[in-house]
């Protein structure tokens, strides 16, 4: 998928009335506040945390949440990388929010599975933390 049709459908994920229901566990009011981001992993470990693979369209769904919130509450903006960037050209294109005043871009096509490796129900709520801190800085 081109960058900009990521762009919008990540848009229009994030502020459709059914969010919700893609997003199981999302506070709508407050979807990346720590108490939701929390949620959201918790029941996303309870469905695929036990090894069930993921349907690619809720792969693109979850990191489209989560990538958008990065673009939003960071100043971040949407780009791709090659797969031989991220160390697997299998990935094909990975989609990355890189940041004006960071050095560093996170890979949205990586925080699944680190959340599955992880298994800790926090990984997410810690990689928002963790960028507030470094824009603070």
């Amino acid at each position: 998928m081109d960058l900009t049709e990521w762009r919008r459908q990540a848009r229009t994920l994030v502020d459709s009335p059914e969010l919700g229901n893609k997003i199981p566990g999302v506070d709508a009011d407050d979807p990346w506040s720590q108490q939701s981001l929390r949620a959201v992993e918790s029941h996303f470990l309870r469905r695929f945390g036990d090894g069930s693979s993921i349907p690619e369209t809720i792969r693109r769904d979850y990191q489209q949440f989560l990538g958008e919130g990065m673009v939003q509450a960071f100043h971040g903006e949407w780009v791709t990388l090659p797969g031989e960037y991220l160390g697997n050209p299998e990935f094909g294109v990975g989609y990355c929010v890189k940041y004006e005043g960071m050095d560093h871009m996170d890979v949205t096509n990586s925080m699944l599975e680190m959340a599955l490796s992880a298994h800790t129900g926090s990984y997410w709520a810690t990689l928002f933390e963790t960028n507030a801190m470094l824009e603070a800085s």
